[in-house]
């Protein structure tokens, strides 16, 4: 549905209307001089009436919803106008009214409950796509952010270019065309090479976690590179993973606490070289021992023993 427009449409009733009257009729040949419609679209009319100096003194805005050759089907009475009688003769225009600028101010982010309702788009706050109000369109965008629905699509470029969708799980960025760069404002600090398959860091420090030593002490490979951990009791070490977290690789740094005297074991997934042999722990207090994986699958970690530091 959208309002048309014509440069300088105008013409004069070929005969009369009275108020309830829900057709016109223009000058014979005049009704190619106003827009053409489609489904749902609509023009606004004008109907002006003159006093003894010729000076506008009435007036009626009329919406336009079908066209058939000079004769206009018409909804009365429109932005605040009264339906009344009009003579043949009477000059009618497609004139720009202050109803038309202010559904275009919609779009620069006047009003958003004009956007939610007008011309029957529906009410997009109740949807919960936009809230309610005031606010302007501009600051929902970038403040509040724009909600679709599970798989629908956001395309990007005048060739379609890339795509963002959710499938409800996921987040997924298509790209037909170029690379994906994560940037701090304009320095690039990392890239996905489409064509490539692989993923490029810039100056990527991984971070490095803690955890808390137990009976059991546990490595969230999923949420974490690199760990941590003080040990101040025996403890069984135990990883977890899942597809995405295969073929990453970090280090573990295992302290011994003012004790010491602190033993770990690995699971059973782990594997350290040398067919499996036992990691020689350094158990002596305040020491550090460096560990080093790589995340083959659930069922294969390897493990290698770095050394210990003082």
């Amino acid at each position: 549905m959208a309002q048309k427009f014509s440069n300088n449409a105008r013409s004069s009733l070929s005969g009369s209307i009275v108020s309830g009257d829900l057709f016109l009729s223009v000058l014979s040949g005049d009704g190619t001089l106003f827009p053409s419609l489609g489904a749902g679209d609509f023009f606004l009319l004008t109907l002006v009436g003159y006093d003894a100096q010729g000076k506008e003194n009435a007036w009626e805005i009329v919406k336009v919803t079908g066209v058939t050759t000079d004769t206009f089907t018409i909804e009365r009475a429109q932005e605040g106008t009264t339906a009344q009688n009009w003579s043949s003769g009477t000059r009618v225009e497609n004139r720009f009214t202050a109803g038309a600028a202010a559904s275009f101010a919609v779009l620069t982010g006047l009003n958003t409950a004009n956007w939610n309702m007008a011309y029957g788009w529906g009410n997009h706050a109740g949807a919960g796509y936009l809230p309610d109000g005031g606010t302007s369109v501009a600051r929902i965008l970038f403040d509040a952010g724009l909600r679709v629905n599970d798989n629908d699509t956001i395309e990007f470029g005048t060739g379609i270019d890339a795509k963002l969708s959710f499938n409800g799980t996921n987040l997924l960025l298509d790209l037909i065309a170029g690379d994906w760069q994560i940037r701090d404002n304009t320095t690039v600090r990392a890239t996905f090479h489409r064509t490539k398959g692989r993923f490029k860091a810039n100056a990527f420090v991984p971070g490095l976690k803690s955890v808390n030593a137990g009976a059991t002490t546990t490595f969230d490979l999923t949420n974490g590179t690199n760990y941590t951990v003080t040990l101040n009791q025996t403890t069984n070490f135990a990883f977890t993973t899942d597809a995405n977290s295969y073929g990453m690789s970090g280090t573990l740094i295992v302290r011994q606490d003012s004790t010491g005297g602190h033993t770990f074991s690995l699971p059973a997934a782990a594997k350290t070289p040398v067919g499996g042999a036992a990691i020689n722990q350094n158990t002596s207090p305040d020491t550090l021992n460096i560990l080093t994986y790589f995340v083959v699958d659930a069922n294969t970690i390897l493990v290698n023993y770095v050394g210990d530091f003082a």
